[in-house]
């Protein structure tokens, strides 16, 4: 699939290219619209494993997971924005705007549960781990200024990888 369209819709699924993903759907259904997986227990994966599909145990799409990140060849968006190649405190204060501040659960800024539309972001890296990172390379004299590592850390920590 070519110049693919994403955009979640929370608490029914996904519109790709125009058609629905809702869940409910059942696995001949995604294998339909996606064609064969990659099968590990209940998940299809998809497109190099950026797009994970889990089914209940009646064989039904009750979890969607985004997995690529900002190289991902998939760019899902929600509420207008693309999640992977938006700055993460917009992504974030977008969510919150439309969820709402109560009912959200955090894992100290690594990962917010947003309970009233049921989506959820995850990082490894928060923008102030990279910041101690680089503050303690700065202290004990390690140049960071041309570190492709480094480089890569900083986008990670910048947006939301799933």
């Amino acid at each position: 699939m070519k110049n693919l369209k994403i955009e979640i819709i929370p608490e029914q699924g996904l519109i790709i290219n125009g058609r629905s993903v809702l869940f409910g759907s059942s696995k001949s259904e995604a294998e339909g619209f996606f064609g064969a997986p990659e099968v590990v227990r209940n998940s299809f994966y998809y497109f190099n494993n950026e797009l994970r599909l889990d089914f209940d145990e009646k064989g039904e799409l009750e979890f969607i997971e985004f997995l690529g990140g900002i190289d991902a060849f998939i760019k899902p968006e929600i509420y207008g924005i693309s999640v992977f190649d938006t700055l993460e405190d917009i992504v974030y204060g977008t969510l919150i705007e439309h969820n709402g501040k109560d009912n959200v659960k955090s894992e100290n800024g690594y990962s917010y549960i947003f309970g009233n539309i049921s989506v959820g972001i995850f990082r490894e890296i928060k923008p102030s781990d990279f910041n101690e990172t680089l503050k303690e390379m700065k202290k004990n004299g390690i140049p960071f200024e041309n570190c492709p590592d480094l480089q890569k850390d900083k986008q990670i920590a910048l947006h939301w990888p799933t």
